[in-house]
């Protein structure tokens, strides 16, 4: 994306967990073949996929299994084409249906998601894995209530009771979540979720010694460390891990440099970073308890125990910040920002706190101040994300000179992302400058991330402006058709281009698919109604 209207749309969550991939395991009907996607172009590619999926009596198990090769091997572009052909003639296939939900959660598409899943559970309601993806998705968004009326009619298999339990857990309700734990044997994902059911009812000892007898599994290891610290029990181990460093410098009994601590546990949850903490803010068992409950879902409760924490340490940083996470989890925006104007007053130069209370200012449609945030946080750690966001604002107020400069400093802290080299070359182009050099830049956006859309738009918007009419055409028609004409500024370009030097009947029709959405729909919508107008007479 490289229009400025782009901050209008917020900045990506920083305090989600990454959602699960819901994979399926290729059909054995039809072996995987190899892969008729890597090499060719885009178009050739489609044009093969049918042919090939014709030779096999089933084409829906040649196209899952296709699928699901491509996504073993990260081929998430070649999958999506694959899935779109095969629901073109197998709609409700529910093992494509489930890929394509995975896939749509991998790129944090929740909603796209859900509706693959949706279609899937249509067409067969016992489907379990579209159910357990339907209730896993509500959960992430913190929304128990839907996940609830999902299990309603489901039966008390153990991956359902463990929901079950799970949105027992979210609303700080830990006797219902023991009915259905009590139901099966007490091991693995059982035992970690009874043992925060024991960490609720406020036996952290009982909930200590049952993750110690689960201590080889990984998220019992990280539960363990949590409640460690709520307990100020020393730690069994050193931190192997961002999310048990983060647990080890909360624990005033452990014997590890606190700060130090800290510092690894950037990362532990997307966002995080303990940049701008000029001290390591005191840990409480609260504190743990609300982090930890928080990690594995338990909103409601984690949101109480955070409150109690901020109320008991009104100049915690730390814990002021953790309640402003709950409440956004839970929708509750005002909250939020009132609680990291908590944090910001008791840390000013606290990153993840002015990266969070930045995105709530851009959301509600006052960029200034999102900009002074913005400063504020790369003052302290020059990170990508936000010079992105500072080039952006300062491109909507006009201020082109300091927005090119945070667009350079971007390029120059990660040299090895497409997303800098395409967005600086798209400025210099929108503002008919240093032609060359933004041909260079698209060039390197395009070696980094072949076949972007975004990229080969701004390549051909160059060539639009240097007189370059074949190769306009060619990249601006690749962009289109790879983005399937759902972007309008490709649109709009690619009609300029067509009018001048294409096929002008096709580039009437993009203009009035374009003008037909309304004179306000995009920022370009009145210069496209007086291009039609002038091609039309």
């Amino acid at each position: 994306m490289h229009a400025t209207q782009a901050i209008l749309q917020g900045l990506r969550p920083v305090w989600t967990r990454p959602a699960r991939l819901i994979l399926t395991t290729p059909m054995s009907t039809t072996p995987p073949v190899p892969s008729p996607l890597q090499r060719g172009t885009l178009k050739q590619r489609r044009n093969t996929l049918p042919k090939r999926s014709n030779r096999h009596r089933d084409g829906r198990v040649y196209y899952a299994n296709l699928a699901a090769t491509m996504i073993a091997r990260d081929n998430l572009r070649a999958a999506q084409i694959i899935l779109a052909e095969s629901h073109r003639r197998h709609p409700a296939f529910c093992d494509t249906r489930l890929m394509e939900a995975g896939v749509h959660l991998s790129l944090g598409r929740s909603d796209a998601a859900e509706a693959a899943l949706r279609i899937c559970h249509e067409a067969e309601p016992d489907e379990q894995r579209a159910v357990s993806g339907l209730v896993e998705i509500a959960l992430e968004r913190a929304d128990a209530t839907t996940a609830r009326q999902l299990l309603e009619d489901q039966p008390q298999t153990p991956t359902f009771d463990l929901a079950r339990a799970r949105i027992a857990l979210f609303n700080g309700d830990p006797s219902a979540a023991r009915t259905f734990l009590d139901a099966h044997p007490a091991e693995g994902s059982t035992t970690v979720l009874a043992a925060f059911a024991d960490a609720m009812e406020g036996d952290l000892d009982t909930a200590i010694a049952r993750l110690n007898a689960q201590a080889n599994r990984t998220d019992a290891a990280l539960a363990l460390a949590a409640l460690q610290a709520a307990a100020g029990v020393v730690p069994d181990a050193a931190p192997s891990s961002p999310t048990a460093s983060f647990f080890t410098a909360l624990n005033p009994a452990a014997n590890d440099d606190r700060r130090a601590a800290l510092n690894a546990a950037e990362g532990f949850e997307q966002g995080f970073t303990a940049a701008g903490l000029d001290a390591v803010p005191q840990g409480s068992p609260d504190l743990a308890l609300g982090v930890v409950f928080r990690l594995w879902g338990f909103h409601g409760a984690a949101l109480e125990r955070l409150v109690a924490a901020s109320n008991d340490d009104p100049e915690n940083p730390l814990a002021a910040y953790f309640v402003a996470v709950a409440h956004l989890k839970l929708g509750q925006n005002a909250q939020a920002e009132a609680a990291l104007a908590k944090a910001r007053t008791a840390a000013p130069s606290f990153f993840a706190a002015n990266i969070a209370a930045a995105e709530l200012r851009i959301r509600a449609g006052a960029p200034q101040e999102a900009l002074a945030m913005l400063k504020a946080a790369v003052a302290v750690r020059e990170d990508p994300g936000a010079l992105m966001r500072i080039g952006l604002i300062e491109e909507s107020f006009g201020d082109d000179d300091t927005a090119r400069a945070a667009y350079e400093r971007f390029v120059a802290v990660q040299p090895g992302s497409y997303i800098g080299y395409n967005q600086l070359a798209w400025h210099l182009a929108r503002r008919g400058i240093e032609l060359d050099r933004a041909q260079e830049l698209a060039e390197r956006a395009n070696t980094l991330q072949p076949e972007n859309a975004s990229v080969l738009d701004t390549l051909g918007w160059i060539a639009f402006l240097r007189g370059d009419g074949a190769g306009a055409i060619e990249r601006l028609r690749a962009a289109h058709e790879i983005s399937q004409g759902d972007i309008p500024i490709i649109s709009f370009h690619l009609a300029q281009a067509e009018l001048k030097y294409g096929e002008t009947p096709r580039g009437i029709a993009l203009l009035q698919d374009l003008t037909a959405a309304g004179p306000a729909a995009y920022p370009f919508s009145q210069e496209a109604t007086d291009i039609l107008a002038k091609a039309l007479q």
